[in-house]
């Protein structure tokens, strides 16, 4: 019992896959048995009156191209008959020859007996008269794709000659390593027979070897470091001076309260003196903390740069740039008492 269940199931599953197979393997049928929407077939028809109409004003390259556009949305086989004696008398007659074969073929499917017979008159008619092209190709490369027209020509059609509507065709040959090979040949409207044979393709220049740009090497940490140090020892000995001229400013201030004995301007020329001394170290120990302050920052960002890899990639020239970017103090004491503190990049 349990074997013949296994065997049913395995059954089942055994057609499921077929059926899944047919249904993806044929779906232009499927498509074609739903056929065209009314929209398409409404369109199909005003396309195939018009072309008519221009067909009797002997307008011919225009109503071809609306049966054309009429074929594609409806493939009716009146309208193929109509395309075939328009490409007829516009002189395609390779092109003629092969849509009256394929309507007499839909016809006799169809059992349109007339049909059937006006197509087959046409076609036979018009086959001695067609031109016909042959590609040959004595010594294909590997990989070697013919074109005509821009479209493939396969293998299995080298060596043959096949028919051609009159005018000018562009050959085009090319395979992997070689140069490309192309030329244009004319065929006259009927009964023409041409060759092209496929010269040897000349090899192809050896494409130049890509560019790779040089890895940098890994950014040299040492200029920083030394950058945080010198910013660094600057801003320590900017805070010292800055220190060290607050205590002689408030020494100043203090010895000139014995020759002031009615501040702030009943003071004698020594006491003027001692004041104003004591307001050039205040300005140099105000300007001694900003320096030193700003060179103990400045060190503090280059040293966590260098210990954080952030610059990782870099180069040298940024180095210098972290260095340059650094503010470095200048202080100068003029003759006349008063100082001048600035920051220079």
């Amino acid at each position: 019992m349990r074997g013949t269940r296994r065997r049913n199931i395995w059954r089942a599953l055994g057609f499921g896959l077929v059926a899944a197979w047919l249904a993806a393997s044929t779906p232009a049928r499927a498509q074609d048995d739903e056929g065209p929407s009314d929209e398409d077939r409404a369109a199909a028809q005003v396309l195939f009156d018009e072309g008519r109409e221009l067909m009797k004003g002997d307008q011919v390259a225009k109503a071809c191209d609306k049966f054309a556009e009429s074929m594609r949305l409806d493939r009716a086989i009146g309208t193929q008959l109509n395309l075939a004696a328009c490409y007829e008398k516009l002189g395609r007659y390779a092109s003629a020859w092969i849509n009256f074969e394929e309507a007499r073929a839909r016809a006799v499917k169809a059992g349109q007996d007339n049909r059937v017979a006006i197509a087959s008159e046409r076609a036979e008619a018009l086959e001695p008269r067609l031109s016909r092209l042959e590609i040959l190709v004595p010594n294909p490369p590997e990989g070697l794709v013919v074109e005509r027209d821009g479209v493939e020509v396969g293998a299995g059609q080298w060596g043959v000659a096949l028919p051609i509507d009159g005018g000018p065709h562009a050959i085009v040959a090319r395979a992997p390593g070689k140069k490309p090979w192309k030329t244009t040949v004319e065929a006259k409207p009927e009964n023409d027979r041409v060759e092209v044979s496929i010269p040897e393709l000349e090899d192809a220049p050896p494409e130049p070897e890509p560019i790779v740009p040089p890895t940098p090497a890994p950014a040299d940490d040492t200029g920083l470091v030394a950058g945080a140090i010198v910013a660094g020892s600057l801003g320590v000995i900017g805070v010292g001076l800055g220190a060290a001229f607050g205590v002689l400013a408030m020494g100043k201030d203090s010895a000139s309260l014995d020759h002031c004995p009615e501040p702030p301007n009943g003071c004698t020329a020594e006491g003027v003196d001692l004041r104003n001394q004591a307001f050039t170290f205040a300005h140099v120990s105000t300007t001694g903390f900003v320096v030193g302050g700003v060179g103990l920052a400045v060190g503090a960002v280059l040293l966590g740069v260098a210990l954080s890899g952030d610059d990782e990639g870099g180069s040298d020239d940024d180095d210098g740039a972290a260095l340059e970017a650094a503010w470095l103090p200048y202080v100068d004491l003029d003759g006349g008492g008063g100082v001048t503190a600035r920051l220079s990049w």
